[in-house]
């Protein structure tokens, strides 16, 4: 069982119990009398209705803890999903209002709960701690833990380098967090020796105390998700947790080329190790056009130094995978792979089963996801590029002076800085189909920089059916590209149910007699 610091609201008994320690609680109640390290006996959760607050009821009630269960969806419409834990349902009861949160001895909010949500507040007014699901996974966790953030790039990082530690290693490797599974319902699943492999987002990090992965690895960051942290300095501190707890014996694996990583690794007291696109940036990897290069050392540097130190075949094993030996496309993968492989070499997985991996790996679904390429044409779903860097990367990786692109953009509007995006759009495609609540704003900024080659539209089988019209003007040679950058949420339940539709609508209008 890992330490806690000396900072932490919680720890695990060497029963395997919760317990708090008050002193280190946030707003402490000086009415709320607690002894130290107080046995959890009540547990609330917030958001409990969704996938982590099911994980959350599974884990309580197996060690038989009383839950008060929060959501702002009526039991009633949980009730088909929460079937599957009616042998828990003693130990758990929905809260009919907030009156009974302080009844509570611990508050774990679900991922998509923000930290301004009354119930958040309400409890750290009474002194009660607050903590997610990640910082509780953590633990509980006997084993290793590498996690991966970022604001885009996360999922695809996060498999390759489970995917990696699988093929290499002896060790179990289990895939969880932000990726779909809850790292608290994987914890049982590992032992010492093993290794957690989690995709960890801001809003899991914003409420970790504790938590210390053995690997971190940050790939970029840009401005995101602000509507929901409120500010770009609580979006950058909280992503900057992930290494907050970690010591000389980890490992901090980063991007160079980004100031903000590196600024917020450079306060880590772990080993650092880089990626950059600068051949005398002295990181371990060196990315280009044509391949990648990974330059090893048994003893990874401090950041400090890392300008100083110059690696040369002689000094350093040097490892290169070429740009047509990785299916994943675009510079921004390469820096994805590239910090996969860094973490990998360091557990020691072998140059062979690396390029192995690497071969034969393929994106996630709706991320730059070719969906059909015949007689010229390519259709690509990139439906996951819910931020405008992950569609300019994708422009950037498909789009070209010969103005054959013809995307589909737009989405929710959470306040996003659009100019970058319709820049991009301007310069690389030939031709724009706008929907959802940012294409007002994007259709100004086209215009304003003199780009009138943008429609608007009102569903995705229409932004489908005028992109491929465009595209027919060219006998059908050339490239529609869904590239949102923006959310789904303002039209579509989830990213994943906006690209099946437009690759619907494309399969469906290319079928046409």
């Amino acid at each position: 069982m890992k330490l806690s610091g000396r900072d932490s609201v919680i720890k695990v008994t060497e029963r395997g119990r919760l317990s708090i320690i008050p002193e280190a609680v946030d707003f402490p109640n000086p009415k709320r009398a607690i002894d130290p390290e107080k046995l959890v006996e009540k547990v609330a959760i917030v958001g409990a209705g969704g996938r982590t607050g099911r994980a959350l009821v599974e884990f309580f009630g197996k060690r038989e803890i009383e839950l008060l269960l929060f959501d702002r969806r009526s039991p009633e419409s949980l009730r088909e999903k929460f079937a599957e834990l009616e042998q828990y349902s003693p130990f758990y009861s929905w809260a009919g209002s907030r009156d009974s949160l302080p009844e509570a001895d611990l508050v774990i909010s679900s991922p998509g709960v923000p930290p301004d949500n009354e119930l958040i507040q309400l409890a750290h007014r009474q002194g009660i701690p607050v903590v997610s699901e990640l910082e509780l996974a953590y633990h509980f966790c006997p084993a290793r833990i590498a996690a991966v953030t970022g604001t885009n790039g996360k999922t695809t990082t996060t498999r390759l380098t489970a995917r990696l530690l699988e093929t290499g290693l002896k060790d179990k490797v289990v895939l969880a967090g932000n990726i779909g599974r809850p790292a608290i319902s994987a914890i049982e699943e590992v032992t010492a020796g093993d290794w957690l492999v989690l995709e960890v987002s801001s809003f899991q990090l914003a409420a970790c105390r504790d938590f210390r992965p053995d690997i971190a690895i940050f790939i970029n960051f840009t401005a995101d998700h602000l509507d929901w942290h409120g500010t770009l300095e609580d979006y950058r501190e909280a992503k900057g947790r992930i290494f907050l707890n970690q010591t000389w014996e980890d490992l901090a694996l980063i991007n160079l080329d980004d100031p903000e990583v590196r600024r917020l690794a450079g306060e880590a007291a772990a080993r650092i190790m880089g990626v950059s696109g600068q051949p005398d940036s002295g990181a371990e990897a060196i990315i280009n056009d044509e391949a990648l290069r990974i330059f090893w050392k048994r003893s990874a540097n401090k950041m400090t130094s890392l300008g100083d130190i110059k690696y040369t075949e002689k000094n350093g094993e040097v490892l290169t995978i070429s740009a047509e030996d990785m299916k994943l496309k675009g510079e921004h993968n390469k820096i994805n792979v590239a910090l996969a492989i860094l973490a990998a070499r360091e557990l020691g997985v072998s140059s062979a089963a690396i390029k192995e991996v690497v071969r034969d790996f393929e994106a996630d679904p709706h991320r730059l996801e070719i969906f059909y390429s015949a007689a010229g044409l390519l259709l690509i779903d990139d439906s996951k590029a819910t931020n405008p860097p992950a569609a300019v990367e994708a422009l950037k990786t498909y789009g070209d002076q010969r103005r054959g692109v013809i995307i589909i953009a737009g989405g929710q509007d959470r306040g996003q800085d659009n100019k970058a995006f319709a820049r991009e759009i301007a310069r690389r495609a030939g031709g724009a189909v706008l929907l959802g609540e940012t294409a007002g704003e994007l259709a100004e900024q086209l215009e304003a920089l003199d780009y009138h080659r943008f429609i608007e539209v009102e569903s995705m089988a229409e932004a489908a059916r005028k992109g491929l019209n465009l595209l027919e003007e060219r006998e059908m040679e050339g490239l529609l590209l869904l590239s949102p950058g923006a959310p789904s949420w303002d039209m579509f339940s989830s990213y994943k149910e906006r690209g099946r539709l437009f690759q619907e609508a494309c399969q469906n209008y290319l079928a046409r007699e």
